[in-house]
Protein backbone atom coordinates (compact mmCIF):
# COMPACT_ATOMS: atom_id res chain seq x y z
CA UNK A 1 0.00 0.00 0.00
CA UNK A 2 2.38 2.66 -1.29
CA UNK A 3 -0.23 4.89 -2.91
CA UNK A 4 -1.86 5.29 -6.29
CA UNK A 5 1.20 6.65 -8.10
CA UNK A 6 3.25 3.56 -7.16
CA UNK A 7 0.41 1.29 -8.29
CA UNK A 8 0.17 3.04 -11.66
CA UNK A 9 3.96 2.90 -12.05
CA UNK A 10 3.90 -0.87 -11.48
CA UNK A 11 1.16 -1.27 -14.07
CA UNK A 12 2.90 0.92 -16.64
CA UNK A 13 6.14 -1.04 -16.22
CA UNK A 14 4.38 -4.36 -16.80
CA UNK A 15 2.26 -3.19 -19.74
CA UNK A 16 3.09 -4.60 -23.20
CA UNK A 17 0.60 -2.65 -25.32
CA UNK A 18 1.31 0.48 -27.37
CA UNK A 19 -1.32 2.45 -25.43
CA UNK A 20 -1.95 2.42 -21.67
CA UNK A 21 -5.13 3.68 -20.02
CA UNK A 22 -6.12 4.31 -16.40
CA UNK A 23 -9.45 4.35 -14.62
CA UNK A 24 -10.35 5.11 -10.99
CA UNK A 25 -11.55 2.38 -8.64
CA UNK A 26 -14.89 4.15 -8.11
CA UNK A 27 -15.61 4.66 -11.81
CA UNK A 28 -17.84 2.74 -14.21
CA UNK A 29 -17.06 2.50 -17.92
CA UNK A 30 -19.33 1.79 -20.86
CA UNK A 31 -18.65 -1.33 -23.00
CA UNK A 32 -17.22 0.81 -25.84
CA UNK A 33 -15.31 3.29 -23.65
CA UNK A 34 -11.78 2.03 -24.33
CA UNK A 35 -12.41 1.70 -28.06
CA UNK A 36 -13.63 5.31 -28.22
CA UNK A 37 -10.67 6.47 -26.12
CA UNK A 38 -8.26 5.12 -28.77
CA UNK A 39 -9.68 7.19 -31.64
CA UNK A 40 -7.48 10.33 -31.30
CA UNK A 41 -4.31 8.19 -31.42
CA UNK A 42 -4.91 7.86 -35.16
CA UNK A 43 -2.91 11.11 -35.29
CA UNK A 44 0.76 10.38 -34.64
CA UNK A 45 1.35 13.66 -32.79
CA UNK A 46 -1.28 12.78 -30.15
CA UNK A 47 0.29 11.08 -27.13
CA UNK A 48 -2.35 11.67 -24.45
CA UNK A 49 -6.16 11.49 -24.46
CA UNK A 50 -8.70 12.60 -21.87
CA UNK A 51 -12.02 10.79 -21.59
CA UNK A 52 -15.37 12.26 -20.54
CA UNK A 53 -16.00 11.84 -16.81
CA UNK A 54 -19.63 12.13 -15.71
CA UNK A 55 -21.26 11.94 -12.27
CA UNK A 56 -22.79 8.54 -11.40
CA UNK A 57 -24.61 9.68 -8.21
CA UNK A 58 -25.89 12.91 -9.75
CA UNK A 59 -29.32 12.84 -8.04
CA UNK A 60 -28.12 11.93 -4.53
CA UNK A 61 -28.33 15.47 -3.10
CA UNK A 62 -27.75 19.14 -3.92
CA UNK A 63 -23.95 18.81 -3.78
CA UNK A 64 -23.86 15.98 -6.30
CA UNK A 65 -26.22 17.90 -8.59
CA UNK A 66 -23.88 20.90 -8.45
CA UNK A 67 -20.85 18.69 -9.12
CA UNK A 68 -22.64 17.28 -12.17
CA UNK A 69 -22.71 20.80 -13.61
CA UNK A 70 -19.08 21.36 -12.59
CA UNK A 71 -18.02 18.21 -14.44
CA UNK A 72 -20.04 19.14 -17.55
CA UNK A 73 -18.34 22.53 -17.70
CA UNK A 74 -14.91 21.01 -17.02
CA UNK A 75 -15.19 18.49 -19.84
CA UNK A 76 -17.66 19.61 -22.50
CA UNK A 77 -16.47 23.21 -22.39
CA UNK A 78 -12.97 23.54 -20.91
CA UNK A 79 -11.36 20.34 -22.22
CA UNK A 80 -13.31 20.63 -25.47
CA UNK A 81 -11.78 23.99 -26.38
CA UNK A 82 -8.36 22.92 -25.08
CA UNK A 83 -8.58 19.89 -27.37
CA UNK A 84 -8.96 22.21 -30.38
CA UNK A 85 -5.60 23.66 -29.36
CA UNK A 86 -4.07 20.19 -28.99
CA UNK A 87 -3.36 21.11 -25.37
CA UNK A 88 -5.63 19.52 -22.79
CA UNK A 89 -3.83 20.52 -19.60
CA UNK A 90 -5.08 17.64 -17.46
CA UNK A 91 -6.11 14.21 -18.70
CA UNK A 92 -8.15 12.89 -15.74
CA UNK A 93 -7.01 9.80 -13.87
CA UNK A 94 -10.61 8.56 -13.96
CA UNK A 95 -10.17 8.01 -17.71
CA UNK A 96 -6.95 8.80 -19.55
CA UNK A 97 -4.67 7.10 -22.08
CA UNK A 98 -1.05 7.60 -23.22
CA UNK A 99 1.43 6.25 -25.73
CA UNK A 100 3.60 3.99 -23.62
CA UNK A 101 6.82 4.64 -25.56
CA UNK A 102 6.44 8.37 -24.80
CA UNK A 103 5.98 8.15 -21.03
CA UNK A 104 7.98 5.01 -20.16
CA UNK A 105 11.47 6.62 -20.23
CA UNK A 106 10.27 9.25 -17.73
CA UNK A 107 8.22 7.12 -15.34
CA UNK A 108 10.84 6.92 -12.58
CA UNK A 109 11.17 10.71 -12.46
CA UNK A 110 7.38 11.00 -12.39
CA UNK A 111 7.14 8.43 -9.57
CA UNK A 112 9.66 10.31 -7.39
CA UNK A 113 8.44 13.82 -8.29
CA UNK A 114 9.02 16.44 -5.61
CA UNK A 115 7.81 20.03 -5.26
CA UNK A 116 9.39 22.53 -2.85
CA UNK A 117 11.19 19.59 -1.25
CA UNK A 118 8.05 17.53 -0.59
CA UNK A 119 7.16 14.26 -2.32
CA UNK A 120 4.19 14.64 -4.66
CA UNK A 121 1.42 12.22 -3.67
CA UNK A 122 -1.45 13.83 -5.58
CA UNK A 123 -2.03 15.06 -9.11
CA UNK A 124 -0.42 12.06 -10.79
CA UNK A 125 -2.72 12.56 -13.80
CA UNK A 126 -1.90 16.26 -14.15
CA UNK A 127 1.82 15.52 -13.85
CA UNK A 128 1.63 12.86 -16.58
CA UNK A 129 -0.20 15.26 -18.87
CA UNK A 130 2.43 17.95 -18.29
CA UNK A 131 5.11 15.38 -19.10
CA UNK A 132 3.55 14.61 -22.48
CA UNK A 133 3.05 18.28 -23.32
CA UNK A 134 6.58 19.24 -22.25
CA UNK A 135 7.95 16.66 -24.71
CA UNK A 136 6.16 18.43 -27.56
CA UNK A 137 3.25 16.03 -28.07
CA UNK A 138 -0.46 16.83 -28.26
CA UNK A 139 -3.24 15.88 -25.85
CA UNK A 140 -6.88 15.58 -26.89
CA UNK A 141 -10.35 15.21 -25.38
CA UNK A 142 -12.59 12.39 -26.63
CA UNK A 143 -16.18 13.15 -25.62
CA UNK A 144 -17.56 9.78 -26.78
CA UNK A 145 -15.30 7.87 -24.35
CA UNK A 146 -17.41 8.03 -21.21
CA UNK A 147 -16.92 6.92 -17.65
CA UNK A 148 -19.13 7.55 -14.63
CA UNK A 149 -17.61 8.33 -11.25
CA UNK A 150 -18.94 8.58 -7.70
CA UNK A 151 -18.44 12.14 -6.41
CA UNK A 152 -18.43 13.36 -2.78
CA UNK A 153 -21.91 13.75 -1.29
CA UNK A 154 -20.87 15.54 1.93
CA UNK A 155 -19.29 18.94 2.39
CA UNK A 156 -16.23 17.58 4.23
CA UNK A 157 -15.41 15.12 1.45
CA UNK A 158 -16.06 17.81 -1.13
CA UNK A 159 -13.51 20.08 0.57
CA UNK A 160 -10.93 17.29 0.66
CA UNK A 161 -11.41 16.68 -3.07
CA UNK A 162 -11.03 20.36 -3.94
CA UNK A 163 -7.92 20.65 -1.75
CA UNK A 164 -6.34 17.73 -3.64
CA UNK A 165 -7.28 19.29 -6.96
CA UNK A 166 -6.08 22.72 -5.85
CA UNK A 167 -2.67 21.46 -4.76
CA UNK A 168 -1.97 19.62 -8.00
CA UNK A 169 -3.41 22.39 -10.19
CA UNK A 170 -1.24 24.98 -8.44
CA UNK A 171 1.93 22.90 -8.71
CA UNK A 172 1.40 21.75 -12.29
CA UNK A 173 0.06 25.12 -13.41
CA UNK A 174 3.33 26.79 -12.46
CA UNK A 175 5.34 23.89 -13.95
CA UNK A 176 3.53 24.34 -17.26
CA UNK A 177 4.74 27.93 -17.53
CA UNK A 178 8.27 26.59 -18.13
CA UNK A 179 7.43 24.93 -21.46
CA UNK A 180 4.43 27.02 -22.54
CA UNK A 181 6.45 29.70 -24.45
CA UNK A 182 8.14 27.04 -26.59
CA UNK A 183 4.84 25.31 -27.25
CA UNK A 184 3.07 28.56 -28.08
CA UNK A 185 5.76 29.58 -30.59
CA UNK A 186 5.49 26.23 -32.36
CA UNK A 187 1.71 26.55 -32.80
CA UNK A 188 1.60 29.81 -34.72
CA UNK A 189 0.27 33.24 -33.76
CA UNK A 190 -3.42 32.43 -33.25
CA UNK A 191 -3.23 29.10 -31.45
CA UNK A 192 -0.02 30.10 -29.73
CA UNK A 193 -1.60 33.14 -28.10
CA UNK A 194 -4.62 31.06 -27.04
CA UNK A 195 -2.36 28.41 -25.47
CA UNK A 196 -0.31 31.04 -23.65
CA UNK A 197 -3.40 32.77 -22.26
CA UNK A 198 -4.83 29.44 -21.17
CA UNK A 199 -1.59 28.56 -19.36
CA UNK A 200 -1.56 31.91 -17.58
CA UNK A 201 -5.17 31.50 -16.44
CA UNK A 202 -4.35 29.02 -13.66
CA UNK A 203 -1.64 31.08 -11.85
CA UNK A 204 -3.73 34.22 -12.34
CA UNK A 205 -6.76 32.53 -10.82
CA UNK A 206 -4.69 31.56 -7.76
CA UNK A 207 -3.64 35.18 -7.21
CA UNK A 208 -7.22 36.41 -7.67
CA UNK A 209 -8.55 33.85 -5.18
CA UNK A 210 -5.99 34.87 -2.60
CA UNK A 211 -6.92 38.51 -3.20
CA UNK A 212 -10.63 37.69 -2.81
CA UNK A 213 -9.95 36.05 0.56
CA UNK A 214 -8.10 39.15 1.72
CA UNK A 215 -10.77 41.40 0.27
CA UNK A 216 -13.52 39.41 1.93
CA UNK A 217 -11.80 39.64 5.31
CA UNK A 218 -11.34 43.40 4.86
CA UNK A 219 -15.02 43.83 3.95
CA UNK A 220 -16.11 41.75 6.94
CA UNK A 221 -14.49 44.29 9.27
CA UNK A 222 -15.07 47.53 7.36
CA UNK A 223 -18.40 47.03 5.60
CA UNK A 224 -20.22 43.76 6.38
CA UNK A 225 -23.22 44.75 4.28
CA UNK A 226 -21.05 44.92 1.13
CA UNK A 227 -19.67 41.48 1.92
CA UNK A 228 -23.22 40.14 2.11
CA UNK A 229 -24.12 41.89 -1.15
CA UNK A 230 -21.09 40.49 -2.98
CA UNK A 231 -21.78 36.97 -1.73
CA UNK A 232 -25.42 37.30 -2.79
CA UNK A 233 -24.40 38.57 -6.23
CA UNK A 234 -21.96 35.68 -6.80
CA UNK A 235 -24.66 33.21 -5.72
CA UNK A 236 -27.19 34.69 -8.13
CA UNK A 237 -24.66 34.51 -10.97
CA UNK A 238 -24.00 30.84 -10.19
CA UNK A 239 -27.66 29.79 -9.97
CA UNK A 240 -28.34 29.67 -13.75
CA UNK A 241 -25.71 26.91 -14.09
Amino acid sequence: NMGKRHALHAGFQRATSDIVATIDSDSIARPNTLAELMAPFAESKVAGVAGRVMVWNRYQNILTRMLHVRYLLGFDFVRAYQSRLGTVWCCPGALQAYRLDVIRPHLDAWLHQRFLGARCTNGDDHALTNLVLSLGHDTRYQSTAEVFTIVPSTYVRLCKMYIRWGRSATREGFRALAFTPRRALQRGPLRGVAIALDALAQPTAIVLRLASIGGGAWLAFTSPIWLVRSLLASTLLALPY
